[in-house]
């Protein structure tokens, strides 16, 4: 990933019992159960990468950007817009909380899926780059399809020295295989039809282990948990910095040249959503194991300041910060403005969903 040099460089039981998420506002009493892609039956999975086909057969609704032409782009748009101003700050976790949110009513809603979004929990791949390989997601019937071509000329998306991988070309298997967007590379939003890439990185992927998450689950402040998500550099040599799970879920998709390394269009690639959904779902189970975390905030809403960095700088993000999922102008939004307050708990607010697993 990119944004100020993106950096270079599971969960586990911990036989510790939660507590039940307190109400804040109206609670949910049927709450949708998002669970990991390998635990979905063969049905379920083709049922979800149904639904995502269709959201890039229809036409945009929001018109977010004067590139898009699907539904699916109204997504990646909103995410390129916003991207300098949504990564490594205080409102990270809860802004992408309510956008993967967002995308799972619309699939449910405009495409009739009648699940919850699955999640990618990587932990479970990452003790070998065989066994990454091998993962369901990547499977090219079942699952997402696979690395892409071979291709050292495309647009490099990540801005820190990654290994040059096996892929960077367009996706060569699976249903999304030579997927098509037309907002991107980068944080263009004009229209530009170019194809899904993806370059492996495995060194990125054994890097997510169990252990990682378990490391983050054991935090004490959620200022601690945000830099085991993102990262920490706070090493007077910027070369010293050490990337998150967050970053590592991307790069291990996208490597060098491939989408999901793209800070700002990662969104076109659909692994994003069940990614983030697995970071969503460590978040909600930290927060399970103290009923206070479920108002617990920290950090800026300028990034690369305090936790992250030294930089004492930025201004404070609180339960009121406003979070929005608009376009290029205010017309043009996902859905309705919210705070992080509203989006501390999965099951009360405008969300109703928690995790199996």
């Amino acid at each position: 990933m990119q944004l100020k040099s993106l950096l270079f460089s599971s969960f586990v039981a911990l036989g510790v019992s939660v507590a039940a998420a307190p109400a804040h506002g109206p609670t949910c009493t049927q709450p949708l159960i998002r669970k990991e892609w390998r635990s979905l039956s063969i049905p379920e999975r083709h049922a979800f990468i149904g639904a995502v086909q269709c959201m890039q057969r229809l036409p945009s609704r929001d018109h977010t950007a004067s590139g898009v032409r699907t539904r699916f782009e109204d997504f990646i748009s909103v995410h390129q817009l916003q991207a300098p101003f949504i990564h490594f700050v205080g409102h990270f976790h809860a802004w992408h909380r309510y956008m993967i949110h967002t995308f799972e009513d619309a699939l449910r809603n405009e495409c009739h899926y009648p699940g919850a979004l699955p999640y990618w929990d990587w932990s479970l791949d990452a003790a070998h780059p065989s066994t990454f390989y091998s993962s369901p997601v990547f499977d090219p019937i079942t699952g997402f399809g696979g690395d892409g071509s071979k291709d050292n000329t495309s647009v490099v998306t990540a801005d820190t020295p990654i290994p040059e991988g096996d892929g960077g070309g367009c996706i060569q298997t699976g249903p999304f295989r030579n997927l098509q967007v037309n907002v991107g590379p980068l944080n263009s939003t004009t229209y530009n039809p170019h194809c899904v890439r993806r370059s492996f990185d495995t060194v990125q992927a054994v890097g997510l282990t169990p252990a990682v998450v378990k490391t983050a689950l054991q935090s004490k402040t959620f200022a601690e948990l945000m830099v085991h998500c993102e990262g920490d550099f706070n090493n007077p040599d910027p070369t010293k910095g050490v990337i998150g799970y967050h970053g590592r879920g991307h790069w291990s998709v996208g490597g060098l040249r491939g989408t999901m390394s793209d800070v700002s269009s990662s969104p076109s690639d659909p692994l994003f959503y069940l990614h983030h959904a697995n970071v969503d779902r460590i978040w909600t189970l930290w927060q399970k194991y103290d009923h206070k975390r479920y108002t617990e905030v920290a950090g800026t809403s300028t990034p690369f300041t305090h936790p992250f960095t030294p930089d004492p700088s930025g201004t404070p993000v609180t339960l009121k910060f406003p979070i929005n999922l608009n376009g290029d102008k205010p017309a043009h939004a996902l859905n309705v403005p919210v705070t992080v307050g509203d989006l501390m708990n999965t099951k009360a607010g405008p969300l109703c969903y928690d995790y199996l697993g």
